[in-house]
C-alpha cells in the first residue's frame, strides 16, 4: 500500500516538474525586446574636461515588460549639439557608428550589441559647453533621425517619446528624467604655440626685414588647452629680449580660436626673441632685423697718418652703417662693392695718379677696408670713398720718403692671454724721426722673454703655455734683421676664465642706459683676453627681474664678441623706465677651433635705476667747461685760461691735457721714449700712447683697454686728448652745447 502510494506522489512530482518554467532552474528565458519603462541610463559625470580624453560614461539597463534583462540589443544615443562630441565603446576606443538613412547621417549612433542586458557607451568632446544626450531603442528610419529631432523638439506632433522609445535617465536619488546634461569643461592653457610669422608684406616664413624702424614681422600664437585646441578669452603678455626692438602692443586677449598676433620692429640689425606668456606658460619665436639700407660711411683708422713712400697695400678700415647707426656685416668683398659709388682722388701730388691703385675689400678680420696697393710721389693725399646715396668719408694722409729708422714698434690687440689661448698677428711698423711709418712683415724674428709661459711663431703669434704653473708678464720682443732695430711688448699670461665679474653703475636715471662692463677673470681675478683662436662666443642676456610694470631690456654693444677674444672685457646695455633693480643673466659659451677646450661662463648682475641716484664724490673739479676755439674755460665757476683751445678735427672734439688733469684731479706723467702720458690719481692710472686708440686703464688693481674712436695727437708741442673719451674713462657726464659751441664734464652729476 506504501509503495503504491509513492509511486503516484512520484507521477505527480515528475508531471509537476513539465509544468515550472525552465528559468526556475536558472536557465535563460527566450530574449524578448527591451522595454523603454523598465529599462534606465545613468552617467558617473556630468562635468568632463573638454580634452577629448576624458570621458562621460553612460551605462544602459535593458529589461523587458517582465522586468528580465534583455540581451542582444543595441540602444541609440543623440547630442543636442550634432556631432560635436564623440561616442566610443566600452573600450574608449572603438567609436559608435553614426546611423544613416541612404547616404545621409542621422546625428544618431548607435551603439554596440548587449550581451548582458547592459551597455556602456563612453563621451568624450573637445568643445567647451553642455550637451543634452538622449538615449532611444528605436533605429532612425528618416533622414531627419528621429531622436536627435525629439531632443531639438522638432516635429513633437509626430516624434515622442514613445515613438522613439526613449530610454530615461535616473539619478542617484532615483529620480527619473527624458534627458541628461553634461557639462564638458575647457581644461585650461596647456601650452603656446607658435601659429604664424609673416613679413609686412604678408609673405610666411621669411627673413628679410631691415632695422629701418618701419619694417615689422606680425607673429601669431596660439594658447591651446591639453586637447590642443585654441581657448579663447584668455589674456597674453608680450615682451622681447634685447633693447633695440619694440612691439605695437604688450597684451593682448585670444580670439576664439585662441591667437593673438603682435607685431615686431627694430631699429638696430639683430637677432630678437618675441615671448608670449599667459599664466605659466610662455613661448618665444626667433627674428632676425638685417641692417638697414647703408646710409653711412666712416673712417676707422686714424685719419693724418704719415705713410712711407715704400708702404704698400696700405689699409684703411671703414665703417658701413644704416640710418640708424647700424653696422653693416659683409659676408664678402663683391657685397661691400655693392653698397659703394666710387673711390674719387681729391687731392694728391702731381704725377701720382693713384686712382687706379684703390680699391674695396675685406681684411683678414672681415672688416671693409679702402685699399691702396702703392704709392708713386711725396705729399699730401686725399682719398674719397662714396656710398651711392652720396655719403662719403676723406680719407687723409701724407707720404714721404722714410729717413733712417730710428725704431721699431711692436704692438699686439691683446694685452693679456688665457692659458692655452692664441694672439692675433702683431703689427710691426718701422719709425723714422718725423714718425714717417712703414709696415713690416718681413726679415723679423721674435723671441719670447720665458718660453715655460709661451712660445711665439716666426710671424709673431703668441701661443700661451697650458701650464697653470707659469703665470705672470712675458715680454715679446721683435728685432729688425734688416735695420738692427728692436721693439717689445707685454702680454700677462693668465689662468684659465673662471667666472663673468661685473662693474654696474651705483645707480642710472630711469629712461637711460646703465653701461655694465661685463669681464672674464681667472680664479685670481685678473681680466683675461680669451685668444683670437677663439671659433665662436654664444653670448646672451636676459632678464630675469625687473621693477612691475617697467619696460625693461639687456642687450651687448656690437663689439662685445670682439672685445672678449682681445680684451676680455664688453660692455652690457641695460634699460629700465622705471625705479628699482634690474637682474639679469649674461652667459658666454665660448669653443675654441677644434672644439678642445671648450667653456661656458656666466653670471648674474643687479643694475639699480633710481630718478633720485645719488652723485659719487668727485675727485678733482665738480665741473669743467671748455669753448671751441678760446682759451679760456671755466672749472666749479671760476674762470681760467689754458694755452690750447679746444678744437674739432674729423668731427671729433680734442681738448689740452693740462686743464683736463687738473680737474679730475689727476697728475701728469710723461716718456718721451715711449711718446707715452699718464694721468695718475689715487683711484685710477691712465695710460695714454700717442697715435695709438688704445688707452690703458687701471682701477682698483684691475687693469683694462679702453679703445676711443681716435686718438691722442701731439699739436704745436702740446699733448691734445679725445674729449668724450677721456671723460668717460673717468665716470664723468660728458656734454656738447652746439649752440654756445661749448664742450663740458660734470662729475657730481655721475651716478
Amino acid at each position: 500500500m506504501k509503495s503504491k502510494k509513492l509511486f503516484a506522489i512520484l507521477t505527480l512530482v515528475a508531471f509537476m516538474m513539465t509544468l515550472v518554467p525552465a528559468m526556475a532552474f536558472g536557465e535563460d528565458p527566450v530574449p524578448e525586446a527591451a522595454n523603454r519603462y523598465a529599462s534606465s541610463a545613468v552617467v558617473d559625470s556630468t562635468t568632463v574636461d573638454a580634452t577629448g580624453e576624458d570621458f562621460a560614461e553612460i551605462i544602459v539597463y535593458l529589461f523587458d515588460a517582465g522586468n528580465n534583462k534583455a540581451v542582444d540589443q543595441k540602444v541609440y544615443i543623440a547630442s543636442s549639439r550634432g556631432n560635436s562630441e564623440k561616442f566610443y565603446e566600452e573600450n574608449e576606443t572603438d567609436l559608435l557608428t553614426e546611423v544613416k538613412v541612404g547616404e545621409v547621417g542621422t546625428k544618431v549612433f548607435e551603439s554596440a550589441m548587449s550581451s548582458s542586458g547592459k551597455v556602456e557607451i563612453n563621451v568624450a568632446s573637445l568643445i567647451a559647453g553642455t550637451a543634452t544626450f538622449a538615449i532611444g531603442l528605436e533605429a532612425p528610419t528618416t533622414a531627419d533621425g528621429e531622436l536627435y529631432k525629439y531632443l531639438m523638439g522638432i516635429s513633437t506632433d509626430t516624434i515622442t517619446a514613445d515613438t522613439v522609445r526613449l530610454v530615461a535617465f535616473k539619478d542617484a536619488d532615483g529620480a527619473k528624467a527624458g534627458t541628461k546634461k553634461v557639462t564638458f569643461v575647457a581644461s585650461g592653457v596647456d601650452e603656446i604655440i607658435q601659429d604664424e610669422v609673416k613679413d609686412k608684406n604678408g609673405d610666411p616664413n621669411v627673413d628679410n626685414m631691415q632695422s629701418n624702424g618701419s619694417d615689422y614681422y606680425e607673429i601669431a600664437f596660439q594658447v591651446q588647452n591639453k586637447a590642443n585646441a585654441g581657448v579663447s578669452g584668455e589674456d597674453v603678455k608680450f615682451s622681447v629680449n634685447k633693447s633695440g626692438a619694440r612691439l605695437n602692443k604688450t597684451t593682448a586677449t585670444t580670439d576664439a580660436q585662441g591667437i593673438v598676433k603682435v607685431k615686431v620692429y627694430s631699429d638696430k640689425a639683430d637677432e630678437f626673441l618675441v615671448k608670449a606668456t599667459c599664466g605659466k606658460e610662455s613661448k618665444e619665436v626667433k627674428v632676425t632685423f638685417g641692417a638697414g639700407t647703408s646710409f653711412n660711411i666712416t673712417l676707422v683708422d686714424d685719419n693724418n697718418q704719415k705713410i712711407a713712400l715704400a708702404q704698400k697695400n696700405k689699409e684703411f678700415e671703414v665703417k658701413i652703417a644704416d640710418l640708424r647707426d647700424n653696422e653693416t656685416i659683409f659676408e664678402n668683398a663683391t657685397e661691400f662693392k655693392a653698397d659703394m659709388e666710387n673711390i674719387e682722388v681729391v687731392t694728391e701730388p702731381t704725377g701720382s695718379d693713384i686712382k687706379g691703385k684703390c680699391s674695396y675689400d675685406l681684411n683678414d678680420d672681415g672688416d671693409p677696408v679702402i685699399e691702396i696697393t702703392e704709392f708713386k710721389k711725396e705729399g699730401d693725399y686725399v682719398v674719397r670713398a662714396a656710398l651711392k646715396n652720396g655719403k662719403y668719408v676723406d680719407i687723409k694722409f701724407t707720404v714721404k720718403e722714410q729717413g733712417d729708422i730710428v725704431a721699431l714698434s711692436l704692438e699686439y690687440d691683446e694685452k693679456s692671454l688665457m692659458l692655452n689661448s692664441e694672439s692675433s698677428t702683431p703689427t710691426v711698423k718701422q719709425l723714422d724721426a718725423d714718425g714717417i711709418s712703414l709696415d713690416v712683415s718681413t726679415g723679423l724674428e721674435f723671441f719670447s722673454s720665458d718660453l715655460d709661459k709661451a712660445t711665439v711663431d716666426v710671424d709673431g703669434v703668441v701661443k700661451a703655455t697650458d701650464e697653470s704653473d707659469y703665470l705672470g708678464d712675458v715680454t715679446i720682443s721683435v728685432v729688425d734683421t734688416n735695420e738692427k732695430k728692436t721693439a717689445s711688448a707685454v702680454i700677462t699670461i693668465c689662468d684659465y676664465a673662471r667666472a663673468l665679474v661685473f662693474e654696474a653703475p651705483k645707480a642710472t636715471v630711469p629712461g637711460e642706459t646703465a653701461k655694465v662692463t661685463v669681464k672674464a677673470v681667472d680664479k685670481k681675478g685678473n681680466v683675461v683676453a680669451l685668444g683670437s683662436d677663439v671659433k665662436s662666443i654664444e653670448t646672451a642676456a636676459w632678464v630675469i627681474s625687473a621693477p612691475a610694470g617697467s619696460s625693461n631690456s639687456a642687450d651687448f654693444d656690437s663689439d662685445f664678441e670682439k672685445d672678449l677674444k682681445q680684451k676680455g672685457a664688453g660692455v652690457l646695455e641695460v634699460d629700465c623706465d622705471k625705479d628699482g633693480t634690474v637682474k639679469v643673466q649674461v652667459k658666454a659659451a665660448v669653443k675654441y677651433t677644434g672644439d678642445t677646450g671648450n667653456f661656458a661662463l656666466s653670471g648674474i648682475v643687479e643694475v639699480p635705476f633710481s630718478k633720485n641716484a645719488a652723485p659719487i664724490d668727485a675727485v678733482g673739479a665738480n665741473s669743467l667747461t671748455m669753448f671751441i676755439g678760446n682759451t679760456a674755460y671755466v672749472q666749479d665757476g671760476v674762470a681760467k685760461v689754458t694755452d690750447v683751445a679746444p678744437f674739432i678735427k674729423d668731427s671729433r672734439t680734442f681738448v689740452a691735457i693740462r686743464p683736463v688733469a687738473d680737474a679730475f684731479g689727476c697728475e701728469i706723467g710723461w716718456n718721451e721714449a715711449t711718446q707715452t702720458v699718464t694721468l695718475t690719481r689715487t683711484d685710477i692710472t691712465v695710460t695714454i700712447v700717442i697715435g695709438s686708440k688704445d688707452i690703458t686703464v687701471t682701477r682698483n688693481g684691475v687693469v683694462e683697454t679702453v679703445t676711443a674712436d681716435v686718438a691722442a695727437f701731439i699739436q704745436n708741442g702740446r699733448t691734445v686728448l679725445p674729449f668724450r673719451a677721456i671723460g668717460n674713462i673717468f665716470g664723468a657726464t660728458v656734454n656738447y652745447d652746439a649752440t654756445t659751441q661749448s664742450v663740458s664734464y660734470a662729475q657730481q652729476a655721475q651716478k
